[in-house]
């Protein structure tokens, strides 16, 4: 009985607007993309190769601005695409494979952005990590432990995508609670009224 006389008391309005409130911290900022596009330099051990690789990155706390750090993310997805002599090979790479990143973010877009995975294993193209020491030509690169050189080489981008529109499956459970709480104590006081 106490319970419903406390949701007697608050106001539809209030109810609503938690409501809205919870839609609007569900829906936090969609990841950040990554693409890759790279090539065997003459003179590398895979001259004539081709490599691409597309991924995305979260952040625990929904932030994108600033300075971030390994720490700072909650998911890290990357897959490279290599193609010399005839074989092609994906390679993929998640958090458990991010040895170092960094990134520096302002209202212009990506400012910087570090990292290096762990190397995963290959058949006839050779086991292969990913590394970038920056957003420009040839600061990103595939390369194997005990090839000299990088096996491609080329430019990273990075790109904040647009907010993402549909909630979380967690947010959106309690976002619909109350809303039901709402509607029911919208009911209870229009009950009242005409009583």
């Amino acid at each position: 009985m106490a319970i419903k006389s406390l949701f007697q008391n608050i106001s539809k309005k209030t109810w609503v607007g938690a409501a809205a409130a919870l839609t609007l911290l569900s829906a936090q900022a969609s990841p950040v993309s990554l693409s890759y596009n790279g090539q065997g330099l003459p003179g590398s051990w895979a001259h004539g190769a081709q490599a691409s690789g597309t991924g995305s990155f979260t952040t625990v706390s929904g932030n994108y601005f600033g300075n971030l750090a390994l720490s700072d993310l909650a998911s890290f997805d990357f897959t490279l695409k290599f193609v010399f002599d005839g074989d092609t090979e994906t390679f993929h790479y998640g958090l458990a494979e991010l040895k170092k990143f960094s990134a520096s973010i302002d209202a212009q877009g990506f400012q910087s952005l570090t990292l290096q995975t762990t190397f995963q294993p290959g058949g006839p193209n050779w086991a292969q990590a990913l590394g970038v020491d920056g957003l420009g030509p040839n600061l990103a690169y595939s390369y194997n432990f005990d090839i000299p050189g990088d096996l491609s080489t080329g430019q990273i981008t990075a790109r904040l995508e647009p907010a993402a529109t549909v909630p979380e499956p967690a947010a959106l459970a309690l976002t619909l609670g109350a809303l039901g709480l709402a509607a029911w104590a919208g009911r209870q006081q229009r009950g009242q009224k005409s009583a």
